[in-house]
């Protein structure tokens, strides 16, 4: 990872944070920030500490599934670039673009094989990281790739510069000088428990030498590479290893350094724990020059001590060994308080946890979230923004999203707020409905932040069923502009019923008689009724089917158009007081005896409650017995009886 540059700048932590204990002042200097994955693996930056004129490092990965990240300045603009894999793709991502820079790009897949392991590294000198990346494969007696890319001046133009096959996986790869020449180098370790191959690889990029290659007896847990003693003259950086295996018998955490003339490393530091740790991380907790060792393992029990720090150099740091319970299962090192100094991040799965001044005391801050904690490096750090991003003013718009259950005919307005959530102060806006300007209006149209709108929804006219609409909130030469806000509405049928379905009764020819009633049922809904012969609703209807269309005419009905319409004349004798309204009703039916003669009379009468109803149609059979003389008997009537 390339060095951070120093600015003069204060820096205020950011107030979500959960505080254990107060951090001490923070000098003035550029900051990492922190890259992580979500329960879903979803790459995601904590950005916790923001200049005064500067903005927070907002991003988040548009999908999801990743499985490890790192980071690394790719073309060399002063800032880290996110590199992640899950399954055959590994992809780069720039969450901050520096003025007069090109998108970092860069996407490949090792399809049908996977990506393994990712790490960064200036190999070459060029102030530009390289991509490392392991891969698998099972052809012949090859089960592993190392893979190198160079994305060239602008992180555009990527090469692929190495590509070795090995026959067993690596566990782990860390970057570093191991050799002083001023360029990173590779360091992998493995354990291939069939061929009892428990080994440490160096290689040397100048010219893909091995500077080390040898199999240890027992296996290697993980390993990193920094400048842990400071040794007058010389510029190589050691190698720190865990390994398992050696119970306390013999050191299962060693620092070695890297001799020209052996092929053996040099023990320089070492100590026996059990249980073993198993994460490493380095970084300068007071900016003496050589970096602090950060040691992280499941102790096996509550109380076990699970995180230690060791100082090597000839300055002093307090004892640092802390009982912080078993969930913990990462720990990276870096500056993201940009005071200068290293801190220690862990990961859990619900947690971070940053020790904030680890070379004075064990004060810490947490934030709360669900975090992925499984494979190599589900977290890292990284200075995302450079020198920082400045503050400028910047186009909020809340909510963006509204899903809304109406019954036709029905009505309700849903409000959205728009503020300057940036620096300065108020800017205007204007508003526009891009999508559903039949049922959608916005108001006010234009206007200065702060201020609030009004998305009005009407349902008049509408079918049922879902519809989507759309209104643009614009602020000309506003970053975050524009910004659209989504409405879904949903548009139930409103209740619609008649009652009853069946009307049967007897007139006395020539005598008064009370008419039989329908009760029309709902809200609002505007319907329109008629008589037609029984029997031929089936014919309209089929024909209503077929075309999609059925309306009401003077004196009857008509399905369909052309020659292939259908047409049903009202019963004469039959009328309905009213034939039309607005639910709720009551129709009230009534004959006229001077068109039939005595007997039994049948007919179907239709109420229609339009196209916004459904079921829309609802008809009613009637039979009427018309008598000459009164009758004590009882009526039953049938069809064709």
């Amino acid at each position: 990872m390339a060095l951070i540059a120093l600015v003069v700048l204060a820096m205020p932590w950011a107030g979500w944070w959960e505080q254990a204990s107060v951090p001490t002042a923070m000098a003035e200097t550029v900051d990492e920030e922190i890259v992580y994955l979500d329960v879903w693996g979803r790459i995601k930056v904590h950005d916790p500490h923001v200049a005064p004129g500067k903005e927070a490092v907002v991003w988040q990965s548009p999908d999801n599934g990743w499985s490890a990240v790192a980071t690394g300045d790719f073309n060399g603009d002063g800032d880290d670039e996110i590199v992640a894999i899950k399954g055959n793709t590994v992809q780069v991502f720039d969450p901050v673009i520096q003025a007069g820079q090109a998108e970092v790009v860069f996407q490949r897949s090792a399809a049908p094989y996977f990506w393994e392991l990712v790490a960064t590294g200036d190999i070459d000198a060029d102030g530009r990281d390289e991509i490392i990346l392991t891969r698998s494969d099972n052809s012949g007696g090859i089960r592993e790739h190392l893979v190198v890319w160079d994305g060239g001046a602008n992180g555009t133009n990527w090469t692929k510069i190495r590509d070795n096959s090995y026959g067993w996986p690596w566990d782990d790869i860390a970057l570093g000088d191991v050799n002083g020449d001023g360029r990173d180098d590779i360091a992998m370790i493995r354990y291939w428990e069939s061929q009892h191959d428990r080994r440490l690889t160096i290689l040397n990029p100048v010219n893909w030498t091995t500077l080390h290659d040898q199999s240890y007896n027992f296996p290697w847990l993980d390993v990193a590479i920094g400048n842990t003693d400071q040794t007058s003259g010389d510029d190589r950086e050691e190698i720190v290893l865990t390994r398992e295996g050696v119970v306390d018998v013999l050191d299962s955490y060693l620092v070695m350094r890297w001799v020209s003339w052996s092929s053996s490393l040099q023990d320089v530091h070492g100590e026996k724990f059990y249980p073993y740790f198993t994460d490493i991380a380095l970084g300068d907790v007071n900016n003496s020059g050589d970096m602090e060792v950060f040691l992280l393992r499941d102790p096996k029990t509550d109380n076990g001590i699970a995180f230690i720090m060791r100082n090597y150099g000839t300055d002093a740091v307090p004892t640092f060994e802390r009982r912080i319970g078993r969930d913990w299962k990462a720990v990276v090192a870096g500056d993201v308080d940009g005071d200068g100094r290293a801190e220690a991040v862990l990961l859990s799965a619900s947690k971070i946890r940053i020790y904030v001044s680890p070379e004075i005391d064990n004060s810490y801050l947490h934030v709360a979230g669900s975090y992925r904690t499984t494979g190599r490096s589900p977290i890292a750090l990284g200075n995302l923004d450079g020198e920082g991003i400045a503050a400028e003013p910047r186009l909020g718009v809340s909510p963006t999203s509204f899903t809304v259950q109406l019954v036709g005919g029905e009505k309700t307005n849903r409000y959205v707020n728009i503020t300057n959530t940036g620096a300065g102060g108020p800017f205007a806006w204007t508003a526009t409905v891009t999508a559903g300007a039949s049922w959608l209006s916005v108001s006010p149209t234009l206007g200065s932040t702060p201020a609030q709108i009004v998305l009005q929804i009407d349902t008049a006219g509408l079918a049922p069923g879902t519809y989507v609409g759309r209104v643009r909130v614009t602020a000309s030469g506003i970053p975050g502009s524009p910004q659209d806000v989504v409405v879904t509405l949903k548009v139930e049928p409103p209740p619609f019923g008649v009652q009853p379905d069946e009307i049967l009764f007897t007139v006395l020819q020539g005598q008064p008689y009370t008419p039989p009633q329908i009760q029309v049922t709902g809200s609002g809904v505007d319907w329109v009724a008629g008589v037609i012969p029984a029997g031929s609703w089936n014919a309209l209807a089929a024909a209503a089917e077929a075309s999609g269309q059925l309306e009401r005419i003077a004196g009857g009905w008509r399905a369909g158009e052309g020659a292939d319409a259908v047409t049903v004349s009202d019963v004469s004798w039959v009328t309905l007081n009213p034939s039309e309204g607005t639910a709720p009703s009551t129709i009230y039916v009534t004959i006229d005896q001077t068109q039939i003669e005595p007997g039994v009379h049948r007919a179907t009468i239709v109420v229609d409650g339009g196209p916004t109803v459904s079921p829309r149609f609802h008809g009613v059979d009637m039979t009427v017995l018309l008598a000459q003389h009164q009758l004590f008997l009882p009526m039953a009537f049938g069809s064709n009886e």
